[in-house]
C-alpha cells in the first residue's frame, strides 16, 4: 500500500465535526456519514442505533449527545446510507490476529490499494475508509482474514473526536477523498448476486418428463436469469432447439412454448416480444 503521510489532518473538535481538510470530493463523502455516540468500549449509546444515526452535519445532536454522554465519542455507521464501508485492520498486540500481515498478503493477490481516508486506531490498528460500490444495496460486515474485517452494512466504527479520543488520529483526512475499491478487491468484498430462478417444471406433467424434457426445463432455467441485451437471443436460441426437437417428436411443442413463455417473461421480456421471437424461431426450425 502506498505510505501515508503521518501528520493527521487537524482533527475534529469536541463537537465531532470532520472538517479540517479540504476537498469538495471528500466534502461530498462525509456529509452522507450517518453518525452515533459510543462508550469507551464502542458500543453504540443509544437504542436502534442503525435507524436512529444522525447526518453529520446535525451539530445540534451531536453536541446534544456529546454533553449528555461526556466520555462518548461518535462512531460511523456504514452502510449504503453513509456512502462508506471500512476496512479495520487489527494487530497482533492489540486483537491477537496481525491484520497487516493479512492486507499485505490480500494485496499480493488482488493487487494494492490506492490512497485513500485512514483513520489509526489505539491499539495500533487502521481503519481504511472506502466509497460505497455504486449499485450494491448490502455488503454483510465480515472478516477478510484473521485481523482483517470489513465494516459494511450495519457496521460501526469509532471516529477519531478530538480530546475524546486522544489515541485516534486521522492519517489521511476523509476531506482528502475516499477512494473507490479496485475491481478484484470488490470481488472478493461485495457477494455475487443470487441467480434467479423459474418455476416452469409444473408446466409439464412429471410422467412426461426425460431427458429431453429435463434439456428444456435447464435451458427455461438460463433464459430466466438472462441479463438484458442477452435475453432476446437468448430465447431464439433456446426456442429453436426445442422447435426442432418437436418437429423430430422428441417434445410436445405446445407444452414446451409454454415452457420458454414462462421463462421469458420471468427475464422480464415483453409477452409480444416473446411471441414473435418464438414464432421466428420456430419458423426458422422448419425451414
Amino acid at each position: 500500500m502506498t505510505p501515508y503521510s503521518q501528520s493527521p489532518a487537524p482533527a475534529p473538535a469536541d463537537a465531532g465535526s470532520t472538517s479540517g481538510g479540504a476537498g469538495a470530493d471528500g466534502d461530498a463523502q462525509t456529509a452522507r456519514w450517518r453518525l452515533v455516540p459510543v462508550g469507551p468500549d464502542k458500543v453504540p449509546l443509544i437504542r436502534r442505533w442503525p435507524e436512529r444515526a444522525v447526518p453529520s452535519g446535525d451539530r445540534a445532536t451531536l453536541r446534544r449527545w456529546l454533553a449528555r454522554w461526556p466520555h462518548a465519542a461518535l462512531a460511523l455507521v456504514t452502510g449504503p446510507e453513509s456512502g462508506v464501508l471500512v476496512l479495520d485492520v487489527d494487530t497482533a498486540a492489540g486483537h491477537g490476529a496481525d491484520g497487516a500481515a493479512a492486507l499485505r498478503d490480500l494485496e499480493r493477490r488482488l493487487g494494492r490499494l490506492p490512497p485513500t481516508a485512514e483513520a489509526a486506531t489505539p491499539t495500533g490498528g487502521r481503519h481504511l475508509f472506502f466509497r460505497w460500490p455504486a449499485g450494491v444495496d448490502r455488503i454483510p460486515s465480515k472478516p477478510l482474514a484473521p485481523g482483517l474485517d470489513v465494516k459494511a452494512s450495519g457496521g460501526c466504527v469509532t471516529l477519531p473526536t478530538g480530546r475524546r479520543t486522544p489515541r485516534r488520529r486521522w492519517i489521511r483526512h476523509p476531506h482528502e477523498g475516499l477512494a473507490e475499491l479496485p475491481r478484484r478487491w470488490r470481488r472478493r468484498i461485495v457477494p455475487r448476486p443470487r441467480p434467479k430462478t423459474v418455476t416452469v417444471r409444473y408446466l409439464v406433467p412429471a410422467e412426461r418428463i426425460d431427458a429431453t424434457t429435463e434439456a428444456l426445463l435447464e435451458r427455461a432455467s438460463e433464459l430466466a436469469r438472462a441479463r438484458p441485451g442477452t435475453r432476446n437471443v437468448t430465447l431464439y436460441r433456446h426456442a429453436f432447439w426445442a422447435a426442432a426437437r418437436g418437429r423430430e417428436g422428441r417434445l410436445d411443442w405446445p407444452e414446451a412454448e409454454a415452457v420458454l413463455t414462462a421463462a421469458a417473461r420471468a427475464a422480464g421480456l415483453d409477452p409480444a416480444e416473446t411471441r414473435r421471437t418464438i414464432a421466428s424461431a420456430r419458423k426458422g426450425a422448419q425451414a
